[in-house]
């Protein structure tokens, strides 16, 4: 929960914040081609897919990258060879809230909720 709250207190207000219940990337590692090969047979082509690529295994600073093809996927791995992943097919972000899904909205310093940009 430590983790959680200090991830969440890092983010501006209105930011838009979604949390799963079961682990959505499960491929998780260093980039390389041996994952890379895992996640191709796991993944059909066609199916939308999300990565995550961090300097280190807490995601603190991160970046993200999606797609719908193996070619996409290989040219995210080479982008991130030797990094830290999270790999797996897209979440499922646009269900609406349910027991697997929450979502809610960072409010604004003086406490109001007010939507962002979507």
């Amino acid at each position: 929960m430590k983790q959680f709250e200090s991830l969440l207190n890092r983010l501006p207000p209105r930011s838009d914040v979604i949390v799963f219940r079961n682990k959505q990337l499960p491929y998780r590692g260093i980039a390389s081609t041996e994952m890379l090969e895992e996640v191709l047979k796991s993944i059909p082509e066609g199916e939308w897919w999300f990565l995550l690529a961090s300097e280190d295994d807490q995601f603190s600073d991160y970046t993200s990258d999606a797609g719908r093809t193996h070619e996409e996927l290989r040219a995210v791995f080479e982008e991130f060879k030797g990094m830290y992943i999270a790999v797996g097919f897209e979440p499922r972000y646009s269900n609406e809230d349910n027991p697997d899904m929450q979502s809610g909205i960072i409010p604004l310093p003086d406490g109001r909720l007010e939507s962002g940009a979507y």
